[in-house]
């Protein structure tokens, strides 16, 4: 007797607040010549696209876009000063950018 295949016929995603995706750290990078002030990342914030807005408030878990602008700020240092999980965040997060190997070229020296 053959047992009915149980899986469905979709892939699921990563789990929420496990994975950055390729589009999601292209969104995160957006912020970086970004003048380091909340006024200037909230007029950057303002111009993200709604799908970008999206994607990271599933990358991360969040529940809406204030706490996805919070996180924002907190993962590049605005408004207060970066504590020791911030900075070591940004490391895996960049650790895990050199082992992608993405087809384009970000210039480190900025």
């Amino acid at each position: 007797m053959r047992r009915a295949n149980r899986t469905s016929s979709k892939t699921p995603g990563p789990a929420p607040g496990r994975v950055l995706t390729r589009q999601g750290w292209q969104a995160v990078q957006m912020f970086r010549e970004t003048p380091r002030t909340e006024e200037a990342f909230y007029l950057r914030f303002q111009l993200l696209g709604r799908r970008d807005r999206r994607l990271l408030k599933r990358c991360w878990d969040l529940p809406d876009d204030w706490t996805l602008y919070r996180r924002l700020c907190r993962f590049w240092g605005i408004g207060r000063p970066i504590s020791v999980a911030d900075r070591a965040e940004q490391r895996a997060w960049q650790g895990d950018r050199a082992q992608m190997r993405f087809p384009f070229a970000v210039d480190e020296a900025a």
